[in-house]
């Protein structure tokens, strides 16, 4: 079994009070071929409990996605050196071939099918994102070598199109987040430069509402999706808070992507929101039901929240001027933060890790950028450095404190 989807699972399971902590441990140490042992109060150097070889495991999952991110640019590294030497054919062989061989590598080693090698499906997870990696800057090239007429967006479209199902396909993370991040990236491509933020936001909320549809399949991979969009939803509203208030460049117009994601982002997080009420009017709701209305009533806040925020920012934009630069600066970075704590109420109600240290980040990155535009500009540079710094200090320790107490909660 895969360790990250069996530790997920048997402790879903010890709160939902269907096995205690000892059968959890019992059920990790069958699944990973070892001998189990009751905790010790003080265990030996040489004991591994189960946890100990679930945290091994991800550290070669991690050596295997790292090892096949440096053997894919040691490959375009080596195509660029002798890409002259060879032939049309056979650069199209390479480009076409390389993709689908590294996914037939890490298919078989996956299932154990690779003679003297036995079963490696950690090292196939690697090989399976070489090959999802490659397919794009594969289709780039075929596409310079062929002389083909194509837009950018669509050969970011038919990556995105082919990496996604493999993330699906083998329930890799990685994989998925690379397809959805690359869809996002097509969007970016077609929108203008005033309004690929807005969209993008907008598009990292209907991600984020994709991952409803996934959960049923795949509960990993539904998490993937939740912390794609909302990460990207944040990025985008965070390069529009960098703008200092400053938003008279920024023409807002009907451009039709920002027009599309907008209604569809807005259509989604009312037929969400809508499904929630429905669940929590039900009268005479048990245990279950309860349960079943609070996870619903987050999932339309991660999906409401952003397209609100982004609505909102977008009309502040739109409004700027007349309307005072310092108070749409303001205004902007409010409405950043009430995203930032939309996003921690739904991580402390569903128990995610993921979203707690995305909020860690981005608010810093916030902190960073208010600095920037306030004592950076108002104070002289030693006494600015000075100010920043023990500013930086007092919100680095508030952010650890603050982050503790939320993995605590969730823990």
């Amino acid at each position: 079994m895969d360790p990250e989807a069996l530790r997920d699972a048997t402790e879903r399971w010890v709160d939902a009070e269907i096995i205690d902590e000892a059968t959890a441990d019992q059920i990790r140490a069958h699944e990973t071929d070892r001998e189990y042992e009751p905790e010790q109060e003080h265990p030996s150097d040489g004991d591994e409990s189960p946890t100990t070889v679930l945290d091994q495991d991800r550290l070669v999952v991690a050596l295997s996605v790292m090892g096949a991110v440096l053997v894919g640019a040691g490959i375009l590294l080596y195509l660029a050196a002798n890409w002259d030497r060879l032939s049309t054919a056979a650069r199209t062989a390479v480009l076409a071939g390389t993709p689908l061989f590294t996914a037939i590598v890490g298919l078989a080693l996956a299932r154990d099918r690779v003679p003297r090698v036995g079963h490696a499906p950690r090292v196939g997870h690697g090989c399976w994102f070489l090959a999802a990696a490659f397919l794009g800057p594969a289709l780039f090239l075929l596409a310079d070598l062929h002389a083909l007429d194509v837009d950018a967006s669509w050969l970011l479209l038919a990556w995105g199109l082919g990496v996604l199902p493999a993330g699906h396909a083998f329930e890799s993370r990685p994989t998925a987040a690379l397809g959805l991040a690359v869809l996002v990236g097509a969007i970016v491509d077609v929108a203008t430069v005033a309004t690929r933020p807005f969209a993008v936001a907008f598009v990292g909320a209907v991600v984020v509402a994709a991952a409803l549809l996934v959960r049923d399949r795949s509960e990993r991979l539904a998490g993937v999706y939740r912390l794609v969009g909302l990460a990207v939803a944040t990025l985008a509203l965070l390069l529009v808070a960098a703008q200092d208030g400053r938003y008279g460049w920024i023409e807002v117009t009907a451009e039709p992507t920002l027009v599309a994601s907008g209604l569809v982002a807005v259509a989604v997080a009312v037929a969400v929101s809508v499904a929630a009420s429905d669940v929590v009017d039900v009268p005479g709701q048990a245990t279950d039901g309860d349960q079943r209305a609070a996870a619903m009533r987050l999932d339309a806040l991660a999906v409401a929240a952003p397209v609100a925020v982004t609505t909102a920012v977008v009309a502040v934009v739109r409004a700027t001027p007349p309307f005072p630069e310092l108070a749409a600066f303001l205004l902007v970075h409010a409405l950043v933060l009430g995203l930032f704590v939309a996003i921690v109420v739904v991580a402390a109600g569903s128990g995610s890790r993921a979203l707690v240290n995305l909020v860690a980040v981005g608010f810093l990155v916030q902190v960073l950028l208010i600095l920037h535009s306030t004592v950076a500009e108002v104070l002289s540079g030693a006494v600015a450095l000075i100010a920043a710094g023990l500013l930086l200090l007092g919100v680095g320790l508030a952010l650890e404190r603050g982050r503790r107490r939320l993995l605590a909660r969730i823990q």
